[in-house]
């Protein structure tokens, strides 16, 4: 895939080449006669047109900027009107005519729509809205191809959004499956030539791989806000915001799916637009998809809870405070055992008798306790001193 991305013009806020004047009111093209301008796009103008024999009959205009896409615009439109020019089923806008401005710019005329180009208007939609609308593009794809007609190119200047936010495709990339193989060497516009698959650009005719190119290269505009590898300094990523709101296993199962969407090699891409758009459902309704065959996603651990403290386990003690017990204890025993001493030591004196009645019965148990006592105290005290 080249580097080259649409660096100018950016497909996303566009603006007109500073040599390309805007088309004042009421200049002529063709039949119609334009009213006022309406937005600029990655390939040109848009404006409102009136036909100049039916002023109630309205029409989009676009005026391309490069008078190099004028070969592509006109020859698409000649194979468009040998293919009859009209679609049955709403959300396809037919081309209705084609010429040169006095300038030498190639123009489209197309049946009016209310509403306004899809970019940049879609980039201020909630993601899941712009996600919805790439598959409003599959349907009108699936729709095309029931009429007969593949997708060769996808200007996203193509893509009109309703005041109602649906998405309507002007016809002009579409072509005839019957004659696809017949137009290989038809020029592209050039702001539809970054949404080229490889091998369309390589000379292949058209197919669905080469759609679901174009439509993940839009899906990766809408959801980045610019292209993949564009590194211009006026793309801003407007997403930015949503994309960082998105959990971890959404944005990484979402980059899985734009990465194979725009795969280069036809093995690792999407077969069709409708299995682009079987991924898109998937990954909106949070569930697993086929690019995450070959990607898996990875198993993000919840947000981690307040663990409940472990019991704390008791410290054993260290040697030497034992060491402190048993001296304390050693200690307090050996005080206890002076004590003991000390009092056994000491000679009980009784209270004198109260009157000299009990005198000769004082002398008495004086007698009588005297020997008690002198055995109860130890042999060196209870001898006599000689000093």
């Amino acid at each position: 895939m080249s580097d080259d991305y649409l660096s100018d013009p950016d497909p996303v806020s566009p603006s007109a080449p500073a040599a390309v004047p805007l088309l004042p009111e009421g200049e002529r093209l063709g039949v119609w006669r334009i009213v006022q301008p309406l937005q600029a796009c990655a390939s040109g103008h848009w404006y409102k047109a009136e036909h100049a024999l039916a002023i109630d009959d309205h029409a989009a205009v676009l005026v391309f900027h490069h008078a190099d896409d004028a070969k592509a615009v006109l020859l698409r439109f000649a194979d468009g009107q040998a293919d009859g020019g009209e679609f049955g089923r709403p959300g396809l806008i037919a081309t209705l005519d084609s010429g040169l401005t006095p300038a030498g710019l190639p123009y489209l005329v197309l049946a009016w729509v209310e509403g306004q180009p899809l970019l940049p208007a879609a980039m201020d939609l909630p993601l899941n809205k712009r996600l919805q609308l790439v598959l409003e593009l599959c349907e009108l794809l699936e729709s095309a191809h029931q009429q007969g007609m593949v997708l060769r190119e996808l200007d996203p200047s193509m893509l009109w959004l309703t005041p109602a936010q649906h998405l309507y495709l002007m016809g002009q990339g579409l072509v005839s499956q019957f004659d696809a193989a017949d137009n290989l060497d038809a020029p592209f516009c050039s702001a539809a030539r970054p949404f080229v698959a490889p091998e369309l650009a390589a000379g292949l005719p058209p197919s669905d791989a080469s759609e679901a190119f174009a439509v993940g290269m839009l899906l990766c505009l809408l959801v980045n806000g610019r292209l993949p590898k564009q590194e211009t300094q006026n793309a801003p990523v407007r997403s930015l915001a949503t994309w960082l709101s998105l959990t971890g296993a959404q944005r990484y199962s979402l980059d899985a799916l734009l990465h194979k969407a725009v795969a280069e090699s036809l093995a690792q891409r999407h077969a069709s637009p409708q299995a682009l758009a079987r991924d898109i459902q998937a990954w909106m309704a949070g569930e697993s998809h086929s690019a995450l065959a070959h990607t898996p996603v990875p198993t993000l651990l919840p947000e981690a809870e307040p663990m409940p403290s472990a019991p704390s386990r008791r410290r054993r003690p260290r040697p030497w405070t034992r060491w402190l017990v048993v001296l304390a204890a050693l200690s307090l025993c050996a005080s206890l055992a002076w004590l003991a001493y000390q009092h056994r030591r000491a000679k009980p004196e009784l209270p004198p008798p109260a009157s000299s009645a009990s005198a000769e019965v004082w002398r008495d148990l004086q007698e009588r306790a005297q020997p008690r006592l002198l055995s109860a105290l130890p042999a060196s005290a209870a001898q006599p001193s000689h000093d």
